[in-house]
Protein backbone atom coordinates (compact mmCIF):
# COMPACT_ATOMS: atom_id res chain seq x y z
CA UNK A 1 0.00 0.00 0.00
CA UNK A 2 0.61 3.56 -0.39
CA UNK A 3 0.06 5.47 2.51
CA UNK A 4 -0.06 9.06 2.90
CA UNK A 5 -0.51 11.89 5.28
CA UNK A 6 -0.91 15.75 5.43
CA UNK A 7 1.01 18.01 7.86
CA UNK A 8 -0.70 20.86 8.78
CA UNK A 9 2.57 22.82 9.92
CA UNK A 10 5.94 23.05 8.92
CA UNK A 11 8.16 21.48 11.45
CA UNK A 12 10.18 18.43 11.55
CA UNK A 13 8.23 15.24 12.63
CA UNK A 14 9.04 11.18 13.29
CA UNK A 15 7.04 9.16 11.10
CA UNK A 16 6.92 5.29 12.17
CA UNK A 17 5.29 2.69 9.36
CA UNK A 18 4.37 -0.79 10.79
CA UNK A 19 3.52 -3.62 8.05
CA UNK A 20 2.72 -6.39 8.71
CA UNK A 21 1.49 -9.65 6.14
CA UNK A 22 -0.98 -11.83 5.55
CA UNK A 23 1.22 -14.15 7.36
CA UNK A 24 1.31 -12.08 10.27
CA UNK A 25 5.20 -10.85 10.28
CA UNK A 26 5.64 -7.37 10.94
CA UNK A 27 8.26 -4.73 10.08
CA UNK A 28 8.75 -1.06 11.72
CA UNK A 29 10.25 1.36 9.72
CA UNK A 30 11.33 4.90 11.29
CA UNK A 31 12.02 8.49 9.44
CA UNK A 32 12.80 11.88 10.64
CA UNK A 33 10.40 13.70 7.82
CA UNK A 34 10.87 18.15 7.63
CA UNK A 35 8.13 20.13 6.24
CA UNK A 36 9.64 23.12 5.31
CA UNK A 37 7.24 26.89 4.85
CA UNK A 38 7.49 27.89 1.16
CA UNK A 39 9.46 31.24 1.13
CA UNK A 40 7.43 34.27 0.08
CA UNK A 41 8.11 35.28 -3.33
CA UNK A 42 5.43 38.37 -3.18
CA UNK A 43 6.31 41.22 -5.21
CA UNK A 44 6.17 44.67 -4.09
CA UNK A 45 4.07 46.65 -6.78
CA UNK A 46 6.22 49.05 -8.86
CA UNK A 47 4.36 51.30 -11.22
CA UNK A 48 2.97 52.56 -13.69
CA UNK A 49 6.08 54.44 -15.69
CA UNK A 50 6.73 56.76 -18.53
CA UNK A 51 9.17 55.13 -21.28
CA UNK A 52 11.74 57.47 -20.46
CA UNK A 53 11.86 56.91 -16.76
CA UNK A 54 15.23 55.15 -15.35
CA UNK A 55 15.62 51.92 -15.18
CA UNK A 56 15.04 50.47 -11.10
CA UNK A 57 15.68 47.27 -9.36
CA UNK A 58 12.39 45.79 -8.13
CA UNK A 59 12.08 44.30 -4.69
CA UNK A 60 10.02 41.10 -3.24
CA UNK A 61 9.19 40.09 0.15
CA UNK A 62 12.78 37.12 -0.15
CA UNK A 63 15.54 37.99 -2.01
CA UNK A 64 17.70 35.53 -3.84
CA UNK A 65 15.07 34.53 -6.44
CA UNK A 66 15.37 34.97 -10.11
CA UNK A 67 13.52 37.76 -11.90
CA UNK A 68 12.07 38.18 -15.83
CA UNK A 69 9.33 39.31 -17.96
CA UNK A 70 9.96 42.01 -20.88
CA UNK A 71 11.77 45.07 -19.58
CA UNK A 72 13.81 42.99 -17.34
CA UNK A 73 17.09 43.68 -18.18
CA UNK A 74 19.36 41.99 -15.22
CA UNK A 75 17.24 38.84 -13.85
CA UNK A 76 19.74 38.65 -10.72
CA UNK A 77 19.12 41.77 -9.67
CA UNK A 78 15.38 42.97 -10.48
CA UNK A 79 16.37 45.67 -13.09
CA UNK A 80 13.09 46.43 -14.89
CA UNK A 81 13.68 48.92 -18.13
CA UNK A 82 10.48 50.94 -18.80
CA UNK A 83 12.58 51.94 -21.92
CA UNK A 84 13.25 48.62 -22.88
CA UNK A 85 9.88 47.42 -21.77
CA UNK A 86 7.80 49.75 -24.10
CA UNK A 87 4.80 51.06 -23.44
CA UNK A 88 1.96 48.63 -22.22
CA UNK A 89 0.90 46.22 -19.93
CA UNK A 90 3.87 43.57 -19.04
CA UNK A 91 3.59 40.75 -16.77
CA UNK A 92 7.10 40.25 -14.30
CA UNK A 93 7.88 37.34 -12.87
CA UNK A 94 9.68 36.34 -9.56
CA UNK A 95 10.70 32.94 -9.02
CA UNK A 96 12.90 31.22 -6.02
CA UNK A 97 14.01 27.88 -6.28
CA UNK A 98 14.82 25.53 -4.17
CA UNK A 99 13.22 22.34 -1.93
CA UNK A 100 10.29 24.52 -1.67
CA UNK A 101 9.91 26.02 -5.02
CA UNK A 102 7.55 29.41 -5.38
CA UNK A 103 6.22 31.71 -8.10
CA UNK A 104 4.65 35.17 -8.08
CA UNK A 105 3.92 37.67 -10.92
CA UNK A 106 2.69 41.18 -11.33
CA UNK A 107 1.41 43.56 -14.10
CA UNK A 108 4.13 46.40 -14.53
CA UNK A 109 2.57 49.54 -16.73
CA UNK A 110 4.56 51.35 -19.09
CA UNK A 111 2.80 54.41 -20.50
CA UNK A 112 4.06 56.26 -23.74
CA UNK A 113 5.46 59.90 -23.50
CA UNK A 114 2.76 62.41 -24.47
CA UNK A 115 2.64 63.63 -28.16
CA UNK A 116 3.99 67.18 -28.37
CA UNK A 117 3.32 67.60 -32.00
CA UNK A 118 2.94 71.40 -33.26
CA UNK A 119 3.30 73.57 -36.13
CA UNK A 120 2.83 77.43 -36.95
CA UNK A 121 2.18 76.25 -40.21
CA UNK A 122 5.02 78.39 -41.80
CA UNK A 123 8.50 79.31 -40.34
CA UNK A 124 9.09 82.61 -41.61
CA UNK A 125 7.46 86.03 -40.79
CA UNK A 126 7.70 89.81 -41.11
CA UNK A 127 7.86 91.82 -38.18
CA UNK A 128 4.26 93.54 -39.42
CA UNK A 129 2.75 89.77 -40.24
CA UNK A 130 -0.24 89.20 -38.23
CA UNK A 131 0.56 86.85 -35.14
CA UNK A 132 0.58 83.57 -35.83
CA UNK A 133 -0.49 80.38 -32.79
CA UNK A 134 0.23 77.15 -33.21
CA UNK A 135 -1.04 74.54 -33.97
CA UNK A 136 -1.42 71.88 -31.43
CA UNK A 137 -1.48 68.17 -33.05
CA UNK A 138 -0.73 66.36 -29.88
CA UNK A 139 -1.72 66.85 -26.35
CA UNK A 140 -2.60 70.32 -25.42
CA UNK A 141 -2.63 72.20 -21.86
CA UNK A 142 0.93 72.67 -22.34
CA UNK A 143 3.53 75.61 -22.02
CA UNK A 144 5.44 77.10 -24.79
CA UNK A 145 8.88 78.81 -24.65
CA UNK A 146 11.40 80.62 -26.97
CA UNK A 147 15.02 81.28 -26.88
CA UNK A 148 16.62 84.60 -27.22
CA UNK A 149 14.57 87.57 -29.07
CA UNK A 150 11.38 85.75 -29.93
CA UNK A 151 8.44 87.27 -27.84
CA UNK A 152 5.74 84.39 -26.97
CA UNK A 153 2.51 83.94 -24.87
CA UNK A 154 3.96 80.83 -22.83
CA UNK A 155 -0.30 80.04 -22.17
CA UNK A 156 -1.53 79.87 -26.21
CA UNK A 157 2.33 80.06 -28.04
CA UNK A 158 1.42 82.69 -30.04
CA UNK A 159 4.08 84.88 -31.45
CA UNK A 160 3.88 88.65 -31.06
CA UNK A 161 6.01 89.25 -34.20
CA UNK A 162 5.91 92.89 -34.17
CA UNK A 163 8.20 92.84 -30.43
CA UNK A 164 10.02 90.30 -31.42
CA UNK A 165 13.77 90.57 -32.60
CA UNK A 166 14.49 89.08 -36.28
CA UNK A 167 16.47 85.86 -36.01
CA UNK A 168 16.19 82.16 -36.22
CA UNK A 169 14.26 81.19 -32.75
CA UNK A 170 13.46 77.56 -30.98
CA UNK A 171 9.90 77.12 -29.62
CA UNK A 172 9.51 74.70 -27.02
CA UNK A 173 6.27 73.29 -26.61
CA UNK A 174 6.22 70.72 -23.40
CA UNK A 175 3.27 68.93 -22.31
CA UNK A 176 1.96 68.47 -18.72
CA UNK A 177 0.37 65.13 -19.01
CA UNK A 178 0.62 61.55 -17.37
CA UNK A 179 4.32 61.82 -19.16
CA UNK A 180 5.14 64.69 -20.20
CA UNK A 181 7.53 65.30 -23.57
CA UNK A 182 8.76 68.08 -25.44
CA UNK A 183 9.32 69.01 -29.14
CA UNK A 184 10.72 72.03 -30.63
CA UNK A 185 10.34 73.99 -33.87
CA UNK A 186 12.28 76.52 -35.67
CA UNK A 187 10.94 79.98 -37.17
Amino acid sequence: QNPTHSYAAAGNYTVELTVTTLSGCTDVTTLAVTVSTPLDATITPAGPFCEDDAAVNLTAATGGGTWSGTGITSGAAGTFNPATAGDGSHVITYSIGGQCPTTDTETIIVNPLDDASFNYGTASYCQNDTDPTPNITGLGGGIFSASGGLSIVSGTGAIDVSASTPGNYTVTYTTSGTCPSSSNVTV
